[in-house]
């Protein structure tokens, strides 16, 4: 979030409605200050329960009522500043364990200081407290959400399984809060039964065929977690998926929170992301076309094959021509590991390079709009860039962005090390191999396996076979005399090495 500057006075907070699945109780010590609960029909418990969304509106209360019944005394940011802050009571809620505050407006920026504290379900302790991360406006645009229905919204905060909630907030003196403040609470319910994971471009993929007949292998996509297998809600998804003509430029995101989450966690945080986009913003689907959580596991993202160019909603301006990819968690202090950035990098390298674009290059990109471009302007960006470089906004957090140039130099790299290790079938003489006819030619590459596409074997200029990226031989029957045998490594990218070995064939 940008650094405020301006005299902030904190506004006490009152419940409007409160909409849930099931019934608030109000424990005993507990303020019951709250406007009536509005109760939402509870759910079959022999039927998978889906996502649900809570919601608490908000509205500031100034003068001598805001020492009135049910807030609690004086209080401070977690950095100590804003004393005097005052807070609503605690109160108890249906369960949740991602939370956000949204506003009707999604092209205002909050501009304000919004904090919360959670109690934990199982023993009830009540969580420190926690600021939601808000510093853009929405991404959403025409063909990627609901524009006229998106809201505004902070980044989501995943908090784990909770039951009650506070919340406070810092305004500027001279500013009013925006219209439609609310706390969401998201329960992002149960994941369904396992289905078969789609293909990896969503459509049926053909193995290519060069000129000389030789069949090479369809180009490898990231092996991700389908939205099959993390659970992901398709009857909330609003109308069909969009695409634009490719991708020119990936932007990495963070999706802020917290880093203190377990790997095992992810699949549910990603469905508790999926439902704040779609029931809290208004968007068509999940933001992000690639999710990544901090062990390295990748996910998919917004519905429509990986392999094809899907409008996202996840970069105001740009969501056309481009994909997204978010890690899960905060990186404004604290690095990504190598794993996380070899994946970023193999994401860009695939999305990029399948249009003939080198992932280290820079483009010209027309905006359609937003709070650093106008609609129209031109933006001169890296093909791998943060969100920081579309929109102002701190995103994807200054660690993570610091190390965007060497997820660059990875994701363009040629493949390295490539070398023929051994001819089986052949014996080594003065730097050629000799055989009777038949061989087994096996190379070695220092590249990770994941960054690469296929490697074809050339004899004597001709292409004589194609073999899938994990391959390291290739058996070769050879007519008698000299030969030159190539092996040429393709990485995600496009670019290419070769090495080569001279082989003699004598007659039987």
């Amino acid at each position: 979030m940008r650094t405020k500057t301006r005299r902030r006075v904190w506004t006490a907070l009152v419940s409007g409605t409160v909409a849930v699945s099931g019934v608030l109780a109000t424990p005993a010590g507990e303020s019951s200050a709250a406007a009536p609960v509005e109760i939402a029909p509870a759910r079959d418990a022999r039927v998978r329960a889906g996502p649900t969304l809570q919601t608490v509106d908000l509205s500031p209360v100034t003068g001598p009522s805001a020492t009135g019944r049910g807030f609690s005394a004086p209080g401070t940011l977690r950095d100590g500043s804003a004393a005097g802050a005052r807070t609503v009571a605690p109160r108890t809620t249906g369960r949740f364990s991602l939370i956000g505050a949204t506003w009707t407006d999604p092209r205002r920026v909050l501009g304000d200081i919004v904090e919360v504290r959670t109690r934990r379900a199982t023993d009830g302790a009540w969580r420190a407290w926690q600021r939601l991360e808000s510093d853009a406006a929405a991404p959403v645009e025409p063909g990627s959400g609901d524009a006229e229905a998106a809201r505004g919204g902070t980044e989501p905060l995943w908090v784990g399984e909770s039951n009650g909630v506070q919340a406070r907030i810092a305004t500027g003196a001279d500013r009013t809060l925006p219209a439609g403040l609310r706390v969401d609470l998201i329960d992002p319910g149960e994941p369904p039964a396992a289905r078969a994971a789609p293909t990896a471009s969503g459509l049926p993929q053909r193995p290519a065929r060069d000129r000389t007949k030789v069949t090479v292998p369809p180009r490898p996509a990231p092996t991700v977690v389908s939205r099959a297998r993390w659970g992901a809600d398709e009857s909330i998804v609003r109308g069909p998926h969009e695409y634009t003509s490719d991708v020119q430029v990936v932007f990495v995101h963070h999706t802020a929170g917290t880093n203190d989450y377990s790997c095992a966690e992810s699949a549910s945080i990603i469905r508790g992301i999926q439902a704040y986009h779609v029931m809290s913003n208004h968007w068509d689907d999940i933001g992000y076309n690639f999710l990544v959580d901090r062990c390295g596991t990748l996910f998919e993202g917004r519905a429509g094959g990986i392999g094809r160019p899907v409008l996202g909603a996840h970069t105001l301006g740009f969501n056309t021509r481009s994909s997204a990819i978010a890690v899960l968690g905060n990186y404004t202090e604290r690095g990504v590991t190598s794993r996380v950035r070899r994946v970023i990098a193999q994401v860009a390298a695939y999305k990029i390079g399948a249009y003939g674009n080198a992932p280290a290059g820079r483009v010209a990109m027309s905006s359609r709009g937003g709070d650093r471009y106008a609609k129209g302007s031109t933006a001169v960006l890296n093909r791998i860039s943060g969100h920081r470089d579309a929109g102002r906004t701190a995103c994807p957090g200054t660690a993570l962005y610091g190390r965007l140039g060497s997820i660059r130099r990875i994701a363009a790299a040629g493949p390295a090390g490539l070398a023929v290790a051994k001819v089986n079938g052949a014996t080594r003489v003065r730097g050629a191999y000799y055989t009777r006819g038949t061989i087994r030619p096996y190379w070695r590459v220092s590249t990770p396996t994941t960054l690469l596409y296929r490697f074809d074997v050339f004899v004597d200029a001709v292409l004589t076979a194609s073999a899938p990226r994990a391959a390291r031989e290739q058996l070769l029957t050879l007519r008698p005399g000299r030969h030159t045998v190539r092996i040429r490594a393709v990485a995600l990218n496009g670019r290419t090495s070769v090495t080569s070995a001279a082989v003699v064939v004598r007659r039987r």
